[in-house]
């Protein structure tokens, strides 16, 4: 049977949701974000994926005038909700020593999102096999549908304007969008990473 998690709801597998920001701070990193799409359009720092696996636009936010407000702004916003999840499955890891500074905001349209099952901690480009949990953030909720669902766990979080989901990175949680999305739909992805030869943080 499929389980539905909610703000502030846990379960037994690693996956926790919390009541993070507040709408007005979401309002301001989606016009943020979207300045950032219109400024870096042809860029690498911009990706726009249309196929049968995945139709969104990613901004990573790298640019030095919106990366380093942002990552403070990112990791003070989580921070009391990582340490609560680090305390309950005994992780010990200081958010200032684990929290990766590139993370992207995603803009899904109706039909779209990363629609392939996968998970975050690949091997390939740089740094993706270091990450072992992730973080992602609902930034609106002015849409239908637009679940994100873990096959193993056979577990769908409902978004939620404002709601933090921290789970694991690994092959244990692979997970994808609901193939359901009608409007548009905000979030903010990132991921913690242990360090390697101190080149990753």
């Amino acid at each position: 049977m499929m389980k539905t998690l909610t703000p502030a709801g846990t379960t037994t597998s690693f996956i926790e949701t919390y009541d993070c920001l507040k709408p007005e701070e979401c309002g301001i990193t989606i016009k943020t974000a979207w300045q950032f799409m219109q400024d870096h359009a042809n860029t690498e720092h911009v990706a726009r994926d249309n196929n049968d696996t995945r139709n969104d636009t990613q901004a990573f936010l790298t640019s030095a005038r919106f990366q380093r407000p942002f990552e403070d702004r990112m990791m003070r916003w989580i921070k009391p909700h990582w340490n609560e999840y680090s305390k309950k499955y005994h992780i010990h890891k200081q958010i200032e020593d684990v929290f990766d500074p590139l993370y992207k905001i995603q803009l899904s349209e109706t039909g779209g999102g990363y629609l392939n099952p996968h998970y975050e901690q690949q091997r390939g480009r740089s740094g993706m096999a270091e990450r072992f949990a992730v973080w992602m953030i609902y930034l609106n909720d002015d849409f239908k549908g637009g679940q994100t669902y873990f096959t193993h766990q056979e577990l769908e979080i409902a978004p939620k304007q404002g709601m933090l989901a921290i789970w694991p990175a690994s092959y244990t949680h692979r997970h994808h969008a609901v193939n359901n999305l009608v409007g548009k739909k905000w979030a903010a992805t990132g991921w913690f990473r242990y360090k390697v030869d101190g080149l990753t943080a």
